[in-house]
């Protein structure tokens, strides 16, 4: 179910907020790990967690930024985030879960 999504100021969205929690779908042959991160989008600054299912040489925040999808999805109080990779400007990896 959509629930809202944030602009940049310029009617241009930078994420879309959709309730629900993350289902517990894990990659075959890979562990889940889940990172708790802040993502700053200019002024804007969102925390979550994000849940990296890549093989063991690739875990780190930045391995998964790199990867080709255009979004990064972000879970938070029950709601998943997207956030369009392209309007990130800083990461912070605050911790793991």
């Amino acid at each position: 179910m959509l629930r809202d999504g944030r602009g940049d100021g310029r009617g241009r969205p930078l994420t879309l907020s959709l309730e629900g929690e993350r289902e517990g779908g894990e990659a075959e042959g890979y562990d889940d790990v889940d990172r708790v991160v802040v993502v700053e989008c200019g002024s804007r600054r969102l925390e979550g967690h994000l849940h990296i299912d890549m093989p063991p040489q690739h875990r780190r925040v930045l391995d998964y930024l790199n990867r080709a999808e255009a979004f990064l999805p972000l879970y938070h109080d029950g709601r998943l985030q997207l956030v369009q990779k392209h309007n990130i400007t800083r990461v912070i990896e605050t911790g793991e879960a």
